[in-house]
């Protein structure tokens, strides 16, 4: 999977415009990087990836960036 597909996938995961991410995107800039939003981004992960984001790894992600290290 590209960045690209990444960022769409986080995008419509999120709710967001996919143009306004990229792996630098701060994701306290985020409106959306809500309690809901990382509650979204948890089942994701477990859907499309088989894996379970704990609370501590979420308070871990500060970019964008973080994120995408971890789809793969």
């Amino acid at each position: 999977m590209t960045n690209n597909e990444k960022i769409k996938l986080l995008a419509n995961t999120l709710d967001v415009d996919e143009d306004g991410l990229n792996a630098e995107t701060v994701l306290t800039s985020l409106d959306e990087w809500d309690s809901m939003g990382k509650i979204s981004l948890m089942a994701m992960f477990e859907k499309r990836y088989g894996k379970q984001v704990s609370v501590e790894q979420m308070s871990d992600f500060q970019f964008v960036r973080d994120i995408l290290d971890l789809m793969e």
